[in-house]
C-alpha cells in the first residue's frame, strides 16, 4: 500500500477549496501517520478536519476566492501558544 507523498503534505492556499478539502479528506482516508501542515497567520497547523460550508472554525480564503472551515487542527509548533480568541479570529487570505 502506497503512502501520501510528502508534497501532499503540505497546504498550499492558492489551490481551491476543494482541492485542499479533499487533499484533508485523503489524509484521513489513507489514515496518513501525519496531518496536512498549513501556515495560517504566524502558526503552522497540523489540519485534521475541514468543512466547505459554514463551520465553527478557522476560516480560510482560498486561490479561487472561496472559504473553508478548518473545523479541527492542532499546532505543528507548539513554541507558540497563542489563545483560542486568537486562532478563532484568524483569517488567511492567500495572494492570489
Amino acid at each position: 500500500m502506497r503512502g501520501v507523498q510528502p508534497e501532499f503534505s503540505v497546504i498550499d492556499w492558492s489551490k481551491s477549496a476543494f482541492e485542499i478539502h479533499n487533499q484533508v479528506r485523503t489524509h484521513r482516508y489513507m489514515r496518513s501517520r501525519t496531518d496536512p501542515l498549513a501556515s495560517v497567520g504566524k502558526d503552522r497547523l497540523r489540519v485534521i478536519r475541514t468543512s466547505l460550508e459554514p463551520a465553527e472554525g478557522l476560516e480560510i480564503v482560498c486561490g479561487d476566492g472561496r472559504p473553508l472551515w478548518i473545523t479541527e487542527f492542532e499546532l505543528a509548533q507548539p513554541a507558540m501558544h497563542p489563545t483560542s480568541e486568537h486562532l478563532t479570529t484568524v483569517v488567511a487570505r492567500c495572494a492570489g
